[in-house]
C-alpha cells in the first residue's frame, strides 16, 4: 500500500521525463497518491501529477521513496462508510468523485531556447566554434537509424547541423525520447565537431537535450 505522504530517501539528481517528451533535473522531495513534488536545481519546487510523468520516471520516483521499484500509483477515492439510519434510505448511487485539479507547476509548459542558442541553420557560426561547448537550437527534420548499426541522427531543417547518439548511449537509459522529434523545436547542448564536412555534436546523456516552444 502506498502511504499517504512518502519523503525521499534518495538525494541524488535525476534526469525526469514527462509523457510530452520534456526533460527536467531535479530530486524528490515527497509524494502522496497521484502528486509527486521535486526540487529542482535552482531551488524551487516542482509539483507534478504522476500521470504526467514517462512510466520509467514513475519507477524512478518509487525506487527514490524507497517503495520497491513499483511506480507510484495515482490518487483514488476512499469508499465513505456507510451511515446507520431506521429510516427508509433510497438505494445507494456509486459515484467517482473527480480528481482534484492539478496545481500548473514550474516546467510543464515547454521553455524558450537560451539567449545564447545558436540557430542551426547559422552554417558559419557553427563551423567557426569547433571544438568549443554551445547550445543549438532548430525544428527538427528527421531522426533516422544508421543502418544496421542502432545508432541514431538527429537532424535539423535548413541545416547540415546534426546530432549522433551512439547505439550504447541509448541503451544506457530509458528517457532518451527521441522518435517524436520531427517537426518539434529542440535545443542541444554539447561541444562542436566536424564529421565528414558537417558540423555535429554527440549526445552523451538525454539532459543535453531540450524541447523549446
Amino acid at each position: 500500500m502506498v502511504p499517504l505522504l512518502a519523503t525521499a530517501q534518495d538525494s541524488g539528481w535525476k534526469t525526469w521525463v514527462t509523457t510530452d517528451g520534456a526533460m527536467f533535473e531535479g530530486q524528490v522531495k515527497a509524494a502522496q497518491p497521484g502528486v509527486v513534488t521535486f526540487v529542482l536545481k535552482t531551488g524551487e519546487e516542482r509539483v507534478t501529477p504522476t500521470s504526467q510523468l514517462s512510466r520509467r520516471s514513475q519507477t524512478q520516483v518509487a525506487e527514490a521513496l524507497g517503495l520497491g521499484g513499483e511506480p507510484v500509483a495515482a490518487a483514488t477515492s476512499p469508499t465513505p462508510a456507510a451511515t446507520p439510519s431506521t429510516a427508509p434510505t433510497p438505494a445507494p448511487t456509486t459515484t467517482t468523485a473527480p480528481p482534484p485539479a492539478a496545481t500548473p507547476a514550474p516546467g510543464m509548459d515547454l521553455g524558450t531556447a537560451d539567449g545564447d542558442a545558436i540557430d542551426a541553420t547559422e552554417d558559419a557560426h557553427l563551423r567557426s566554434l569547433v571544438g568549443a561547448e554551445a547550445k543549438v537550437v532548430g525544428t527538427v527534420k528527421s531522426v533516422p537509424t544508421l543502418g544496421s548499426s542502432g545508432h541514431r541522427l538527429i537532424e535539423f531543417e535548413g541545416s547540415d547541423f546534426n546530432v549522433f547518439i551512439h547505439r550504447d548511449r541509448i541503451a544506457e537509459s530509458a528517457d532518451w525520447i527521441i522518435d517524436d522529434l520531427p517537426g518539434k523545436r529542440l535545443q542541444v547542448t554539447g561541444t562542436v565537431e566536424m564529421y565528414r564536412e558537417k558540423p555535429q555534436m554527440r549526445g552523451s546523456t538525454p539532459s543535453q537535450l531540450k524541447r523549446v516552444r
